[in-house]
């Protein structure tokens, strides 16, 4: 009896051994990264180039919660040439979501721009963003947000990268 006692017991161990624990998904990462700004219409500038400064933002937003970090800031008078040629603009953030929220995460870029004419001649190029739904972002894909003065003869296309790690 003592031996049957004891198959048993060792069997039903030996059996819970074999069973696999599930393991938890990971957390995702998200990366955000500025890629070019260029100028696609400069017509009413007077020169070859816009002077841009302001600022743009990244924000991981999941239900009514928000996490918001700057990407590239510049004032008046540390701004940026913009031709019609791709520059390079600066700024990358990484964010880290849980599994659970991945499906109920979005991540907005947006950007508060201005183009500096020298003096007090100052003009408003808008603020813009996207949001993109978190589920849809597989691998690496890129976006645009275009910043426009009033008169839409001076506009600025500013292109960045969404990219799941």
């Amino acid at each position: 009896m003592f031996l049957l006692v004891l198959l048993i017991v060792t069997a039903s161990c030996s059996k819970d051994e074999d069973e696999e624990v599930p393991t938890p998904d990971p957390d995702a990462q998200y990366r955000v990264e500025l890629v070019k700004i260029r100028a696609t219409d400069i017509s009413g500038e007077g020169n070859d180039a816009l002077e841009i400064y302001g600022e743009i933002d990244a924000s991981l937003n999941i239900g009514t919660t928000s996490d918001s970090r700057e990407m590239w800031s510049a004032d008046q008078a540390n701004n940026i040439s913009v031709t019609e040629n791709d520059s390079q603009i600066i700024g990358t953030v990484t964010f880290t979501v849980g599994p659970d929220n991945v499906n109920s995460a979005s991540i907005v870029v947006a950007g508060d721009l201005l183009e500096f004419d020298g003096g007090d001649f100052v003009e408003d190029m808008g603020e813009e963003s996207t949001t993109i739904s978190l589920s849809s972002i597989s691998g690496a894909q890129e976006f645009q947000l275009t910043f426009s003065n009033g008169d839409g003869d001076q506009v600025v296309e500013l292109t960045y990268r969404v990219s799941k790690l």
